[in-house]
């Protein structure tokens, strides 16, 4: 079993799905259906709670304490050599090339429900702004969708308050995510993937749904957000030529959905 055991249903539930377990949130169709409105009676504050709900349960079945790997702050630079695709070469680029606020493959759930359960269930980036201030980054460059990718963010969010909320009674050492006190949730990727879609809604629907969480979760102070980023507009991964990665990143910005709205 996952921590994240059932979540897919959650959430094919509450975005008007029909689910059976096949992650319907996941395909174009859905992302497609979803553009430029909620469904009706959409609640993400309700929805977080019962993924949160759901870990709990998952994790309480199990009895077991989480991995300490589980929100390093630390660069792995290894990358298999079959392992040849976009999102994969471009985190391991943007971690060997740019400074040590760059890190990758942070691990949310490792050992909470098994050994070997969850062990790839990793956030692909995160940037550090300040001491206690990150960004965590879902890293996108043609595949799935951004619904998907936020719901995969909006998950990981659910582990980490999990994870916070256990700290005061495992006595454990605390990762230097752990003591953030902001956290801005991340997908990034070229202009191109969020074409035809439109998901202010969600944006401003699950900014709303951390911080509500955070106040009722969590007692100490902790601001989280959530937002679609996308490259300057003339990043394009891979080429003959790579770009200058540090430019490439620090021109990322907030996706302008009208630009994004049209056809296939």
């Amino acid at each position: 079993m996952s921590s994240l055991a059932g979540t897919a249903d959650i959430i094919d539930r509450h975005l008007g799905l029909q689910g059976g377990g096949l992650k319907r949130y996941a395909t174009r169709t859905a992302c497609h259906g979803l553009a430029g409105r909620p469904p009706g009676g959409f609640d993400a504050g309700t929805l977080l709670d019962n993924l949160l709900a759901r870990i709990e349960q998952n994790c309480a079945a199990s009895g077991r304490s989480p991995s300490v790997q589980n929100w390093r702050f630390e660069k792995k630079l290894h990358i298999a050599q079959h392992n040849t695709s976009a999102e994969k070469t471009l985190e391991k680029a943007i971690v060997a090339r740019l400074s040590d606020d760059w890190v990758n493959q942070i691990p949310t759930s490792s050992g909470l429900v098994g050994s070997t359960q969850d062990r790839h269930r990793n956030i692909d980036l995160a940037f550090r702004h300040a001491p206690g201030r990150f960004e965590l980054i879902e890293l996108k460059i043609t595949s799935d969708t951004p619904l998907y990718a936020a719901m995969e963010l909006l998950e990981y969010a659910a582990l980490y308050i999990y994870a916070r909320r256990r700290l005061p009674a495992s006595g454990s050492r605390r990762a230097a995510l752990l003591s953030a006190t902001t956290l801005h949730w991340r997908v990034l990727a070229p202009r191109p993937f969020y074409m035809p879609f439109d998901l202010g809604w969600l944006e401003s629907a699950l900014t709303t749904a951390l911080r509500d969480a955070v106040a009722r979760h969590l007692p100490d102070p902790l601001d989280m957000d959530f937002a679609f980023t996308w490259f300057a507009e003339d990043f394009v991964w891979p080429c003959e030529t790579p770009p200058d990665l540090a430019r490439a990143l620090g021109q990322r910005g907030p996706v302008v959905w009208q630009h994004t709205r049209g056809k296939d």
